[in-house]
């Protein structure tokens, strides 16, 4: 079909001819496209080696000229081709040298009869490949092959005769691609033509891909992602002027994009500064005086530049971002830049502890120490906070927080220097940065008796908090005073792991044994004033060549010791003393400590941060004088909390009541400023009360919580009302309470307006009929002395009967309205008689002591009489209103004649006609109702026709 010569690297050593083969005919211009198109047919690229190609020609020419196209086992292997009128030869062996192949005296085209084989490099089902162009990029091969439905196919022919194909393009639907494609001069573009048409394609598209995932995912081998100019480019474009830079190529599975594999703190509070570190492996090095940066949001601060990633001030606490409504955290994009350019980038987590309260407000303490951001309640400001101590009072940690490690002695704790302003920092420091926690103290310690061990640091001290002691706070200066081991050795593209100590690990014992002066620490050694390569880790790192990864490792781990860098160094290249280094820390706790509270995730479980501390980030101290020797108060179970209300939660209204309380860990909240006061939510106020706080003596944590007497009312028409309650100091410091926490207040009056309904009320409730002036339902102690409480209800009194007539016949439902009207359905069941006749109690109609609906029996006759209901033990109630059993009686009808689609307005005339209930009155026509109309009368009746599809005489009735 078509063919090409190509020198590959990649396929095989020197020229390659790479061939396209087809199962079906070649396309030609006399032919339709339709025809040439061959869908049946499959195709297959081989590539030959053009070294094999000579062999084999060379050996059917010698076979052909010196044994008649023999070989030595008389198998023919070559003759003459093209039906020319010849034959192979016998001719003497020096023929061959006296006449090379290709001299004139070459009689006629010769063939082999043993082919040439080669494993296919790619075949494609039902392609019929016509046109074949390779050619070489930064030592790959690449084959653009056209086939004969008009595409485009682009292949990377890979190490080991692997055919990748990555992209086709549509020249012209249905017309072949001619085998004749040809590179411009510069092959950066390919002309292909079809039988109409001719396009310059170009050999690749880079530009379109704007990131770099999809520049490495579209897998063209022309294109990488150039990762300082921030582009998918062509390697030979990816260059500043300086030398090669970092490019990342699709077809290497080692080296994907660049990405931050661990970020030290992975959340942070938004009211502290910190040093952020980001670990990304891979990180190209710098030429002398660029640097990186990092974009926190729309902040931007200096990167300091390690062998293991970047070290970067978080924005100040002014430019955090706020947070959205009900949660207490904002993700915040961390991007890592080289000028404009995005290297790499995640999310830190912004976390606001006082937010994290106002989830739970019925709850803070426990909301608080439970959040995942590792946040600490302070007792006696109520306070959530990020912080490891508080201004006063005892502390309640987080359950993230491990326990606590021995205390130092009180007297070992530096004395605090001033803070220094420091100069601009630079965007490198040296491998060696100042200790971290976990690492080995270099210092010597001593054994202790474990009966002079200390105990467990006291929750009342500023300095509580959660987080083992680290080793080297107190006793190694910031820079380390030897080297250490050098660092292990990474692959690229994978995430380096956290560093472990080879040295002995520091004990409890070993903590507690000294801790030296800053005195003692060792001297930082001036900085150089021409410092060299070593001084800048960037130019360091640029020892190796460009294009290589730098060795990475975690700021802080073993690795070479370089001079400091110069934002370390005063004026002058004077260092700072060991203890302005650590802002202030004590020698238990240091900024970088668990007791930061900023509750690094276990899910994106980081390298340790380096310890570099600046003027302007927020670090804490921890006073000396306030440690003690107590247990630590720990986790949700140790805030203070009332958890129960004691005994009965039910409160009548206008009753003076003591609330009891029951609690724990309150003993928490004694010595503190201000009062308690118990606190009632009722009606959208507040109702507060003075409480009392009396507590079990330790180690029992048990306490009882007293609110004074009060008595309580609400205007709400309903018998009870939950009111929730909880406990407050000083005015305004809830302090935690069990979800729900309320008491019922409940009104006897409410829907208790007579005896017989006050006496069914609940029987927690209390409630009595309270006679005297103003009868009434009212808890007991609610009724005055000089009022009596009445032990058996009245007489039945009825108010009103619904309706006062009905059929002789019965089965009129009669409304009865009144007071007193039993208890239970059963209480007047059988005793309601309407004109002495009896009258059946509908159960389902019965309301206790105010209604219910019974159906009339047959009177036998017209009979008027009174309603009387009798309650067995408290007298019958009689109606002051007669019923009537009446018998009605229909007259006249005008007019006898209507038509037969309705609508006739009948007049019915006669005697007593509106008996029992209105809405029960039915006149029909036949068996066709006849429509009521507005206006009824005793003595007449108005109703409308239906429609009657036959003529005919009905009855009206």
């Amino acid at each position: 079909q078509a063919a090409a010569v190509a020198t590959s690297l990649e396929v095989a050593q020197g020229e390659v001819l790479f061939a396209a083969f087809s199962s079906a005919a070649p396309p030609t211009v006399g032919r339709p496209p339709s025809a040439a198109a061959g869908a049946s047919g499959a195709s297959a690229l081989c590539a030959f080696p053009l070294d094999e190609v000579d062999r084999l020609a060379n050996r059917t020419r010698d076979a052909c000229y010196t044994r008649e196209g023999r070989a030595e086992n008389d198998v023919e292997v070559a003759y003459i081709e093209y039906d020319v009128n010849s034959d192979c030869a016998q001719l003497p062996v020096d023929t061959l040298d006296a006449y090379p192949c290709g001299s004139d005296h070459t009689p006629s085209p010769m063939a082999s009869r043993v082919p040439l084989e080669a494993t296919p490099i790619l075949e494609w089902p039902g392609v019929q490949l016509t046109a074949v162009a390779v050619t070489v990029e930064d030592g790959h091969t690449i084959a653009f092959l056209g086939d004969s439905q008009g595409q485009l196919h682009r292949v990377y022919l890979g190490p080991g005769s692997d055919g990748h194909p990555y992209s086709t393009q549509n020249i012209q639907q249905g017309s072949a691609v001619s085998r004749d494609l040809t590179f411009d001069g510069a092959f950066e573009h390919l002309y292909v033509m079809t039988q109409s048409t001719l396009l310059k394609v170009p050999v690749a598209s880079c530009g379109q891909h704007l990131d770099c995932a999809s520049c490495l995912a579209h897998r063209d081998p022309y294109c990488g992602w150039c990762v300082l100019l921030g582009r998918c480019s062509r390697h030979s474009e990816c260059s500043r002027g300086q030398g090669p830079e970092r490019w990342l190529w699709s077809f290497q599975p080692e080296l994907g994009c660049l990405h931050v594999a661990a970020m030290s703190p992975a959340n942070i509070s938004r009211e502290e500064r910190r040093e952020v570190f980001l670990s990304v492996p891979d990180l190209p090095p710098l030429w002398p005086g660029e640097s990186y940066s990092c974009q926190f949001g729309d902040h931007q601060s200096p990167a300091l530049l390690t062998s293991a990633g970047v070290m970067c001030p978080s924005p100040d606490p002014s430019e955090a971002p706020a947070l959205p409504r009900g949660a207490d955290h904002v993700a915040m994009s961390v991007e890592l830049r080289f000028g404009a350019v995005v290297i790499a980038k995640a999310s830190l987590s912004v976390y606001d502890c006082v937010a994290v309260t106002e989830l739970r407000p019925s709850a803070p303490c426990q909301a608080c120490v439970s959040s995942r951001w590792g946040c600490n309640w302070c007792v006696w400001q109520q306070l959530c906070t990020h912080k490891a101590s508080c201004d006063a009072g005892p502390m309640v940690v987080s359950q993230q927080s491990p326990l606590l490690s021995p205390a130092p002695p009180a007297g070992d704790v530096p004395t605090p220097f001033p803070p220094r302003s420091p100069q601009a920092p630079v965007t490198s420091v040296p491998d060696t940065l100042p200790v971290e926690p976990g690492v080995p103290s270099t210092a010597t310690a001593s054994a202790v008796p474990p009966g002079d061990r200390p105990s467990l640091l006291s929750p009342w001290g500023p300095g509580a908090g959660p987080g083992p002691v680290p080793a080297s706070a107190s006793t190694e200066s910031p820079l380390h005073e030897e080297p250490p081991p050098p660092d292990p050795p990474n692959r690229p593209g994978t995430a380096v792991p956290a560093p472990t100590d080879s040295g002995p690990t520091a004990t409890p014992e070993d903590l507690s044994a000294s801790h030296p002066s800053p005195s003692d620490a060792a001297a930082l050694p001036p900085a150089p004033a021409d410092p060299g390569p070593e001084a800048n880790p960037s130019a360091a790192l640029l020892d190796q060549p460009p294009g290589t990864a730098p060795t990475t490792t975690f700021p802080g781990a073993a690795g070479s010791v370089k001079p400091a860098p110069d934002w370390l160094t005063r004026e002058g290249g004077e260092l700072p003393e060991a203890d302005e280094w650590t802002g202030g820390d004590t020698p238990a706790f240091s900024t970088s400590t668990l007791l930061s509270g900023d509750g690094d995730s276990a899910e994106h479980e980081g390298p340790p941060a380096p310890l570099i501390l600046l003027s302007s980030l927020d670090y804490q101290y921890d006073t000396p004088g306030l440690w003690e020797l107590e247990e630590v108060n720990r986790g949700p179970s140790a805030c203070p909390c009332v958890d129960s209300v004691q005994g009965s939660m039910l409160m009548p209204v206008h009753v003076e009541r003591e609330v009891q309380l029951l609690g724990r860990n309150l003993g928490l909240l004694q010595d503190s400023p201000g009062d308690s006061e118990c606190v009632m939510e009722l009606e959208g106020r507040e109702v507060v009360v003075e409480a009392w706080v009396e507590c079990e003596p330790p180690p029992d944590t048990q306490c009882r919580v007293t609110c004074r007497r009060h008595q309580l009312s609400y205007e709400a028409l309903q018998p009870e009302l939950r009111v929730r309650l909880f406990l407050r100091r000083a005015g305004r410091l809830r302090v935690d309470s069990a979800d729900g926490l309320h008491v019922v207040l409940y009104d006897c009056s409410v829907g208790h307006g007579d005896c017989s309904r006050c006496q069914t009320a609940r029987p927690q409730y209390g409630c009595v009929w309270c006679k005297g002036e103003r009868p009434r339902c009212v808890a007991q102690e609610a009724c005055g002395e000089t009022e009596a409480v009445a032990t058996q209800c009245p007489a039945p009194l009825i108010h009103s009967v619904e309706p006062l007539t009905g059929p002789v016949d019965g089965g009129t439902r009669v409304t009865i309205r009144g007071s007193n009207l039993g208890q239970h359905v059963q209480d007047v069941q059988n005793t309601v008689r309407v004109a002495g006749v009896p009258c059946a109690v509908d159960i389902l109609e019965y309301e206790v002591s105010s209604s219910f609906v019974c159906v009339t029996e047959a009177s036998g006759g017209e009979v008027a009489g009174a309603v009387t209901v009798e309650v067995p033990g408290r007298g019958r109630g009689i109606s002051e209103h007669d019923f009537a059993y009446q018998d009605p009686k229909v007259y006249s009808i005008f007019p006898t004649r209507g038509p037969r689609a309705g609508g006739t307005h009948l007049t019915l005339h006669g005697s007593k006609l509106l008996t029992g209930r209105l809405e029960d009155l039915r006149v029909v026509v036949g068996d066709q109702p006849c429509h009521l109309l507005l206006e009824q009368q005793a003595d007449r009746l108005q109703c409308e026709t239906s429609p009657r599809p036959t003529p005919a005489t009905l009855p009206v009735a």
